[in-house]
């Protein structure tokens, strides 16, 4: 099954009347968000890149073997740093993950029969604990997988 994102995305330079304009096909194995996080860096590379570059196209075709996006199981949380200059911000979804942020104040460790093996967070410490250490979120946002991978994929039609 092919999710295709066939989109042409060119770069003018001054004087572009006298540069040849070049196309690079770029094919993507899988919409996860490796891939969808590669088709929209290469979409904002191409956009960020200064005037006097080549003028170029990228057709990026992202093919995937589930045929709708429910077909793949939800997987993990994630936790990732709020950075305003780091990847989420790059590739355009930093606000919109930082809106849907899930903060978790404890985790639990399991062995493969239930048992719980430990566990740690904000939630195991004294009130008076936390004003020692430190308390908050210390810049962490927390999603669900397919949450974020729907975010980038409506980005990229975007």
């Amino acid at each position: 099954n092919i999710m295709s994102s066939s989109r042409q995305h060119p770069i003018r330079r001054k004087n572009s009347a006298a540069a040849p304009t070049k196309t690079c096909h770029v094919a993507i194995i899988g919409s996860g968000l490796g891939g969808i996080s590669a088709a929209l860096a290469i979409i904002n590379m191409q956009n960020e890149k200064k005037q006097s570059a080549p003028a170029t196209k990228y057709k990026i075709t992202i093919y995937e073997r589930d045929k709708t996006f429910s077909d793949r199981k939800e997987g993990y949380g994630m936790t990732l740093t709020y950075d305003p200059n780091g990847p989420l911000q790059k590739l355009g979804v930093l606000e919109e993950v930082a809106k849907r942020d899930c903060p978790s104040r404890c985790h639990y460790l399991f062995t493969a029969d239930g048992v719980v093996k430990g566990y740690f967070g904000n939630a195991f410490y004294k009130e008076e604990e936390l004003n020692k250490r430190g308390s908050g979120q210390r810049g962490n946002l927390r999603i669900p997988r397919a949450e974020l991978r729907s975010m980038l994929w409506k980005a990229l039609q975007a």
